[in-house]
Parts: C-alpha cells; sequence; structure tokens
C-alpha cells in the first residue's frame, strides 16, 4: 500500500527528533548522544516496520472509486433534456389559460 509506506520513515524521524531534544536539555556530550541517537534511530526504524506491516496486514485498503467520465451518449441524452425544459418555459401556466390556481398561503 502506497500510504503506509511513509510510516517508519515518520515513526523514526519522530523519536529521533524527541531524543535529541532530551539529550540536547540533559547536557550529553556529543560522543554520548550520537550514540543514543544511533540506538533510538535503529529501535523506532523497527517499531515504525512493525506498526506499518500490523497496518497492511489488519486494516482493509481504502478503494477510491474511479470517476465517471461523461462520454458522448450520455451528453446527448443531457442534452436532449435540456431542451426539453427550454421548449417547456414559454408554455402557458393554468393562471395564464384563466384557470385559478389554488394558493397554499391560506391562513388556516
Amino acid at each position: 500500500m502506497k500510504k503506509t509506506k511513509s510510516i517508519p520513515a515518520i515513526v523514526t524521524l519522530l523519536g529521533c527528533l524527541v531524543a535529541v531534544v532530551v539529550t540536547y536539555i540533559n547536557g550529553y556530550g556529543l560522543e554520548k548522544m550520537l550514540k543514543i541517537l544511533l540506538l533510538v534511530l535503529f529501535i523506532f526504524l523497527f517499531m515504525g516496520l512493525i506498526i506499518k506491516h500490523l497496518f497492511e496486514k489488519y486494516i482493509p485498503p481504502i478503494e477510491e472509486e474511479p470517476e465517471e467520465t461523461e462520454d458522448e451518449g450520455s451528453f446527448m441524452e443531457k442534452t436532449s433534456e435540456n431542451d426539453e425544459e427550454i421548449q417547456n418555459v414559454g408554455a402557458p401556466t393554468g393562471d395564464e389559460q384563466g384557470q385559478q390556481v389554488p394558493d397554499n398561503n391560506e391562513n388556516v
């Protein structure tokens, strides 16, 4: 799955960011900081790979519906429907023919 491809990288980078901040705040030396960072990098890389594997195994992929494209036949059908509406625009309504149109806004 393409959506789970970046999970190990994100988990690793977040883990390393936290490790660097914590070791800097606690005043570790550069050599010790780099050893800790290397250890954290591998631990979180494997954690990310495990999480990715679990996502791919237990969460079903979401299938995106392909967008429907209009072919010329459906375009012609829509055009003919629009033509009928355009032809009916000028047709007289019941009020114009002298028939009484019921008023739906009567007070009860």
